[in-house]
């Protein structure tokens, strides 16, 4: 509403280095072809990597809500939950950090959510659907990925808009609270 406020030099810096300090995942998931978006990208990875399923808009509900959760866009046999997004809007970003942390919020928390998800599953990833049908699995077997497509392959999490970044922030520090890696 064309009020500006600046944020402390402390609490800038303090998101700052948390977010340079996040770890970069090893797995090596593959370049995003020219032109693709992000369906058509969930779609391809497993043409070229069958190690990783595409769970892309497969939602399921919590508990008596209405509405679904996505447990993942892709999901590896080394048990990564890949989320994926397009770099565009801070609220877009936020979006793509709250899935992450609502999924793995809902997978040690809700039975019913774990045996939907498991359902849902395609068979060559049957590994994990047991695993998480079986009982409130151990989340440190798991990791959260934020996968982020941008144009610029090297782009790092500092360069993200301090919004995003104090968002990315909040969701990795919820999820090392539930011992999830990230």
């Amino acid at each position: 509403n064309g009020s500006w406020f600046r944020v402390a030099n402390d609490f800038a810096a303090e998101v700052n280095n948390y977010v340079v300090g996040i770890r970069t995942c090893d797995l090596d998931i593959p370049e995003v072809p020219e032109g693709l978006d992000e369906p058509a990208y969930n779609r391809y990875v497993p043409t070229v990597d069958p190690e990783i399923a595409n769970m892309d808009r497969i939602e399921a509900r919590v508990a008596d809500e209405t509405y679904g959760v996505e447990f993942c866009d892709l999901l590896s046999r080394s048990n990564h939950l890949i989320h994926v997004k397009r770099w565009s809007s801070s609220s877009t970003m936020s979006h793509l950090f709250n899935q992450g942390l609502v999924s793995a919020r809902a997978l040690l928390s809700d039975a019913a959510f774990r045996e939907r998800v498991s359902q849902r599953i395609p068979p060559s990833h049957r590994a994990i659907a047991e695993l998480i049908s079986a009982g409130r699995p151990q989340s440190s077997g798991f990791e959260v990925v934020y996968a982020i497509i941008h144009k610029n392959r090297n782009t790092q999490p500092a360069e993200l808009p301090f919004f995003t970044k104090l968002c990315l922030k909040q969701a990795c520090t919820q999820l090392d609270l539930l011992g999830f890696k990230y």
